[in-house]
């Protein structure tokens, strides 16, 4: 998804549970920046949306794996923040999709 805010930046999720970085002014097909695989995703993300925020360099992500990770696309290394989702008998959800917004206002 483009940064709401910066329109030259580009966040999106992979197949291998890896969020990835671009910047549309390098020209390049490549990320400037990926998340960690060890703290990524377990299973392929299936949508990353930008947050309303101080910096406007936030975003969430999500997976089949039940996970929301926050991140900041400054630094990519590990989410901000995580949240599972699951079953009162702690069974895991899967989450394939993700609508925010923009009217609840910043997340922090």
């Amino acid at each position: 998804q483009f940064n709401p805010k910066t329109h030259d930046h580009v966040a999106g999720g992979m197949y291998n549970g890896v969020i990835g970085f671009w910047d549309t002014r390098k020209q390049s097909p490549r990320p400037i920046a990926n998340s960690n695989i060890k703290y990524s995703h377990r299973d392929p993300v299936f949508d990353v949306r930008y947050v309303s925020s101080r910096s406007g360099t936030e975003c969430v992500s999500v997976s089949t794996d039940g996970q929301l990770l926050w991140w900041d696309t400054r630094n990519l290394e590990k989410p901000i923040d995580e949240f599972t989702v699951m079953t009162e008998d702690k069974e895991i959800l899967g989450i394939s999709s993700l609508e925010y917004k923009t009217e609840g206002g910043p997340t922090k």
